[in-house]
């Protein structure tokens, strides 16, 4: 019914023990796709285009975030010529349910179109998501400590119609993931939304988002997102939250990145 992918390091074998075990628990065959370590790894122009990446976000990715995309990038790729009509794409520091591979088979059986790329893993919604982008904002408001008044003044204006905007959505996001708690499924979020550890992609979502992978200009958690604006993406998300990721405890090893630096990169993400 589904192709898996395991997106993994060549270095990192106990991460790969790590989703063996739960794979095999759960039944699920999985093909492994050796990922890139950006770091170590010089790209093409064709690969990976920084003039084009600065345009689009306003900054150069790093390289570890170039590696993780081109990696996602790859599996992509696959689906593409291959012409797979599901596949879960995981990397391997995620934390599977029990019941996942009724979860998968469920949701594809009733899909009917109604999702491109299905995201089971993302930040938990209410709190915790009003937690960390509260401290996306004060981290990217002391670093215009060196600009001019008018500036801090337009980026708290900014931030302030935000607010009203992103805390109702919140505490709605928090009561519908009640509600899903016996009802579950996708649901739409009125958001960015980021983490790309562990979704279901159609054959048609894997086109739009390898399409935009012709060179990599985005990183694999943004890219769905831009992907919903660019390519009209059927972006769904599975609640309530049932996959998890250690990322923010363990580090990044695809990314290179300490969990004090993945946490960083998060809040800077939530800065909607």
């Amino acid at each position: 019914m589904f192709t898996t992918f395991v997106i993994n390091l060549d270095k990192d074998k106990e991460r790969m023990v790590h989703m063996h075990n739960q794979l095999t628990k759960l039944d699920i065959e999985y093909r492994r796709q050796s990922a890139i370590l950006g770091k170590e790894y010089q790209p093409t122009l064709s690969e990976y285009d920084e003039e084009l990446a600065i345009k689009n976000s306003g900054h150069k990715m790093l390289s570890g975030e170039v590696g993780c995309a081109l990696s996602h990038a790859k599996v992509l790729e696959n689906i593409v010529q291959e012409k797979i009509s599901y596949t879960l794409i995981l990397e391997d520091d995620v934390v599977l349910p029990d019941n996942f591979k009724e979860i998968l088979e469920r949701e594809i059986k009733r899909n009917k179109n109604k999702w491109e790329y299905l995201l089971f893993d993302y930040m938990s919604v209410g709190r915790p998501f009003l937690a960390l982008w509260y401290q996306g904002i004060r981290r990217n408001y002391s670093n215009l400590k060196d600009f001019s008044l008018q500036i801090k003044l337009k980026f708290i204006l900014i931030h302030i119609l935000k607010t009203i905007y992103i805390v109702p959505l919140s505490f709605f996001e928090k009561l519908r993931d009640i509600y899903k708690l016996k009802n579950p499924g996708p649901v739409i979020f009125f958001r960015p939304v980021y983490f790309a550890g562990a979704y279901l992609v159609t054959l048609s979502g894997a086109e739009k988002l390898y399409s935009l992978t012709r060179p990599v200009v985005y990183t694999a958690d943004h890219l769905p997102n831009r992907a919903r604006v660019k390519k009209d993406l059927k972006f769904r998300c599975y609640a309530p939250l049932v996959v998890f990721q250690s990322r923010t405890i363990f580090g990044s090893s695809i990314l290179d990145l300490t969990g004090e630096q993945v946490k960083d990169l998060l809040n800077n993400n939530l800065n909607i």
